[in-house]
């Protein structure tokens, strides 16, 4: 089992900043938080472990202490995966992917896994072919929707470029769904392209891009596609304000619709998109210069407010809490160093930064 650093060794000093430092639980060798999701009154943690001969970790926070979660890989590059996404349902079922690089072209060997809190995760092995070969692509994440759960990534087209694409559970296997015909598509004249995932009732939304080739310039604007229940009915919606590059990048969602974030120019953008699909991107949002490789945590709501964990690259490449109140939106600092996984759990923040080689430690505050 992977360790992580207990507290004080990463994002010291005076970036503490009201931030307070929880571990996670210490065992045998040196790792970092990658990914954080909150599963009722508990927070998930996935660990990458420091060691290549361990497997990646699982934790629990609850009731203010940690618990480890078994890992249980089948496959050999289960064993070496690093989580990339990791979700929880309402009745604590669990849903994550990892990938690990191998091969002679060194592409992602993407792996499933299902569990849930009290027996964590065993990883459901799949052909090559479900998410290799070669037409294959990335995968962008899993969500739980009202209607299952699915996993979204993308995939050769049958017209150009790559598709968003759907995969589905059968028993233990994930089935890809045809893009075809649909709004998840691409075109000669409008590539799509994705970030995340998020649940959204009964349906869930994906964040991303549409790259418009074509007349005069090719512009990347920022878009989220929806889906009306499960993998099917998908809509695109083109946010609004993109400026001359821009994407959405992640969101939170609730029954009055969903808080969108991205990027528009090198600068943090968010947008609100209702239930009939209309959009508006917001005004009085704080400025944060983002980099074009910087991981971008999904927004959390807190009591129904909007909250975000951002890497500003006007402070030094520090993280940064975008929050919205009831006089518009705040921003104070965040944990020393780049912005990883974010989280709220109640009225609690919880965020893991990175800060060069040290490893990544976890960092909770109250709202």
């Amino acid at each position: 089992m992977a360790a992580v650093l207990l507290g004080g060794t990463a994002c010291t000093g005076d970036v503490a900043r009201s931030w307070t430092s929880i571990g996670p639980l210490a065992t045998t060798s040196m790792g970092s938080v990658v990914t954080l999701t909150a599963a009722g009154d508990a927070l998930v943690a996935g660990l990458r472990t420091g060691d290549p001969l361990e497997v990646p970790g699982l934790q629990v926070w609850s009731d203010g202490a940690w618990r480890e979660l078994p890992v249980r890989p089948s496959s050999p590059y289960a064993k070496l995966a690093v989580w990339q996404s990791l979700v929880a349902d309402a009745d604590g079922s669990l849903l994550a992917v990892g990938g690990a690089r191998g091969g002679a072209h060194a592409n992602v060997r993407w792996t499933v896994w299902r569990g849930s809190l009290t027996d964590g995760l065993t990883e459901q092995e799949q052909t090559f072919e479900t998410f290799g070969g070669w037409g294959a692509g990335d995968q962008l994440g899993a969500a739980f929707t009202g209607s299952g759960p699915v996993l979204v990534g993308s995939w050769e087209s049958a017209r150009t470029g790559l598709d968003l694409d759907i995969w589905l559970p059968q028993a233990n296997r994930w089935v890809r769904q045809s893009s075809a015909g649909t709004a998840l598509e691409s075109t000669p004249t409008a590539m799509v392209s994705g970030r995340s995932v998020a649940a959204w009732g009964a349906g869930a939304l994906i964040s991303g891009s549409v790259l418009h080739l074509g007349g005069d310039a090719v512009r990347q604007n920022p878009a989220v596609w929806r889906s009306s229940a499960g993998a099917t009915g998908w809509i695109r919606i083109d946010l609004p304000d993109g400026g001359g590059a821009g994407e959405a990048t992640g969101a939170v969602c609730s029954d009055e619709g969903c808080a969108v974030e991205g990027v528009v120019d090198g600068r943090l953008a968010i947008w609100r998109v209702d239930p009939t699909g209309a959009a508006r991107r917001l005004d009085g949002i704080p400025s944060v210069a983002l980099g074009e490789a910087d991981a971008m945590p999904a927004p959390v709501s807190v009591e129904g407010r909007v909250a975000l964990l951002v890497t500003d690259h006007d402070d030094l490449a520090n993280s940064v809490v975008i929050r919205e109140d009831g006089s518009g939106w705040s921003r104070s600092p965040g944990p020393r160093g780049a912005a990883v996984a974010f989280a709220a759990v109640g009225d609690t923040l919880y965020a893991v930064c990175s800060h060069g080689d040290e490893p990544h430690v976890m960092w909770s505050r109250r709202a």
